[in-house]
């Protein structure tokens, strides 16, 4: 009777409001909607808690580890069931690490007052010691959820969009350390802790946290900025299309001028020659935006051949017709892909005399396939730039550049399920060309 009711008072008063005000946490932290969630969390906690605690004595250390993982994983598809499994995973981990945090803080505490193993088994007095760092954590959440602050959900973004393995291995390998430190507060509990060896221990595993966090979010914060230099480039080529809007009704109100001058004065073999002068010089300077896949598209490239001209580079690019293909692919995504190539092929150009700087663009539809190609004249092309171009971070050029344009090209690419590839046309002539599926969609996590 005594072990039921020991067991019933460490269900209310501890296991149950520490994996609520735990998950609450968690999901503030990351920037999850919480205000029509509190039911269901608080009854999450009750079944999540009352299992393992049920568990608990049944299950040696490593095994009710994983027990508990998997408990969470199944009851969070029957509680929430609109998550995604990344978006599982992350609460998953940073509940077990924010609960190893709290149970070392609070047993090393408790190793100078009273035998830790007491936690679980004593009365709710011993209990207390636990309450003061779960209360913390309700504070902090309460605060973050009250101002509206959520530290973590750029990272979140960034985890769920992202496609890179090297990030799902960095953090499976934090996975296995929260986990194995768990393993480990679960079997010191029932031995009393060395103070020094016990503050070493904290001091590692708050390092550990403090570290992955920021690697995160300079990862994350890196991606934004690049976000932000794509955007205010596109706001820049934007400005140049309606520089050259405003130029070129200023331009025709001069020739209506003329016009109407040589129509007063009766000289109409002249108004016609003059006429035909326009029209041909209208027809020179059109870039047929009509026959372009988007007016998104078309404005880009207006813009780019206004900066092409202004930088004293001969730019030449083929139409192609509209296809109700084009729509599989954001207009967005294609912009970026076509803005950040023609940036790479211009700054790469404009570094040759004047007479050599030549980029070329196609774009058309084949075989299922839109079939982007750039090419342009450039320096020599080392083994170690063909190797090192598409790395985040990396460029040959000097300012204020990022070297983000070709990494953001690939990670686009790869998301259609597409190639990029790098080619060679001769001595100093090099072609970046872009394959995507038509009917394809981007991945997104």
């Amino acid at each position: 009777m005594d072990y039921i009711m020991q067991s019933l008072t460490v269900l209310v008063f501890l296991s149950i409001p520490q994996t609520f005000i735990h998950l609450w946490f968690v999901l503030v932290f990351w920037g999850f909607p919480i205000p029509r969630a509190l039911p269901r969390l608080l009854a999450f906690a009750v079944v999540y808690a009352l299992y393992v605690d049920l568990a608990f004595l049944a299950l040696p250390t490593p095994l009710h580890i994983l027990n508990s993982a998997l408990a969470f994983l199944a009851l969070s598809y029957v509680f929430f069931l609109r998550a995604g499994l990344r978006d599982r995973l992350m609460v998953l981990v940073s509940m077990f690490t924010l609960t190893v945090i709290v149970d070392l803080l609070a047993a090393s505490v408790i190793s100078h007052f009273a035998d830790p193993y007491r936690i679980r088994s004593g009365p709710a007095s011993d209990m207390m010691y636990v309450w003061p760092f779960i209360a913390a954590v309700g504070l902090l959440a309460y605060w973050m959820h009250t101002r509206g602050r959520s530290p973590g959900i750029r990272i979140r973004r960034y985890i769920l969009e992202s496609r890179n393995r090297l990030l799902h291995v960095f953090l499976l390998s934090v996975f296995v350390q929260v986990v194995l430190a768990a393993i480990y507060v679960a079997t010191q509990l029932t031995q009393q802790f060395d103070t020094l060896f016990t503050v070493l221990f904290l001091l590692g595993i708050a390092t550990m946290v403090a570290i992955s966090y920021l690697s995160l979010r300079l990862i994350s914060q890196t991606r934004s900025e690049a976000i932000r230099a794509t955007q205010n480039r596109y706001v820049g080529d934007l400005m140049q299309v309606l520089t050259s809007l405003r130029g070129q009704r200023h331009d025709f109100a001069n020739h209506l001028q003329v016009m109407s001058a040589m129509v007063t004065m009766g000289k109409h073999e002249q108004l016609k020659r003059y006429i035909d002068e326009v029209a041909d010089d209208l027809q020179s300077g059109t870039t047929k935006e009509l026959l372009w896949p988007s007016s998104a598209v078309s404005a880009l490239i207006q813009a780019k051949a206004a900066s092409a001209a202004e930088r004293r580079i001969e730019f030449q690019y083929e139409d192609i017709e509209l296809s109700p293909a084009w729509q599989s692919i954001r207009n967005i995504d294609l912009v970026r892909i076509i803005a950040n190539l023609l940036d790479n092929a211009f700054d790469e150009t404009v570094k040759l005399p004047e007479h050599e700087r030549r980029v070329s663009l196609r774009l058309r539809a084949e075989d299922g396939h839109l079939l982007l190609e750039v090419t342009n004249n450039c320096e020599w092309l080392t083994d170690e730039r063909r190797r090192m171009m598409f790395t985040p971070g990396y460029t040959t050029k000097g300012g204020p550049h990022s070297g983000l344009g070709l990494a953001i090209v690939r990670d686009l690419t790869d998301g259609y399920g597409g190639r990029v590839e790098v080619r060679e046309r001769g001595r100093g002539r090099i072609q970046f060309a872009v394959t995507l599926p038509l009917h394809a969609h981007r991945r997104y996590g």
